[in-house]
């Protein structure tokens, strides 16, 4: 593991995310100790951002709700090993190397890429949620696709 890493952080509500150099965190061995891949940027991280989202953070913070990487550092009988590929769902992702509990990490197929992974959760469950309890879609109301990419595909 890095003495350092990079993560994105927000200083202030309504500035952008910077990102700066940090030590790595030391890992306490109560949970999984990841090396983050890829991290996915919502809606709600920009409404965090902002200080619109319903669950507040005061800054500075981590931004980040969700990612991908692999298993650094696990405990005995979490069902993990190490170099295992997972998504995350977890308050600050952005960051090279995070410990999560590991009640928040699932193991992802060898056919799911990190950028796959990383969007999973979140992204696709708010557009299953938008388009089934919002749009009511369904076999007797369709929608037509119009957009060509998204934070979905």
């Amino acid at each position: 593991m890095p003495d350092r890493i990079r993560l994105a952080k927000v200083n202030a509500y309504g500035e952008d995310p910077v990102v700066v150099e940090s030590p790595a965190p030391p890992y306490s061995g109560a949970g999984l100790l990841l090396r983050m891949r890829c991290a996915a940027l919502n809606f709600a991280d920009l409404l965090k951002a902002r200080g619109e989202y319903q669950e507040r953070e005061e800054p500075p913070f981590i931004p980040g709700l969700e990612g991908a990487g692999e298993v650094l550092e696990t405990v005995p009988g979490s069902g993990f090993a190490r170099g295992d590929r997972v998504a995350v769902r977890h308050p600050g992702t952005m960051v090279q190397v995070i410990e999560v509990p590991q009640g928040s990490c699932l193991k992802i197929p060898d056919r799911m890429s990190f950028e796959q992974a990383a969007g999973f959760q979140i992204a696709y469950g708010t557009s299953h949620l938008a388009l089934t309890l919002r749009a009511v879609c369904g076999p007797e109301r369709p929608l037509p696709f119009l957009a060509r990419r998204a934070a979905s595909g």
